[in-house]
């Protein structure tokens, strides 16, 4: 389990030609946490999903 770590990010306006959908009117970029954090997000992301749409998200990459 992750153990809570306070990660400051800088926050900055959308770029103008990001077109992607998102909510809200700042950005952060994930490649800005340290990787051992990153990797520990991502992971327990991943382990708390159910079974099956784990196994269906490794199928797809």
């Amino acid at each position: 389990m992750l153990v809570p770590t306070l990660v400051l990010l800088v926050s900055v306006p959308p770029k103008a030609n990001d077109f992607r959908s998102f909510s809200g009117i700042v950005a952060r970029q994930a490649e800005a946490l340290p990787p051992d954090i990153l990797v520990s997000l991502v992971r327990e992301a991943i382990e708390a999903r159910p079974r099956g749409s784990r196994t269906a998200c490794a199928a797809r990459a």
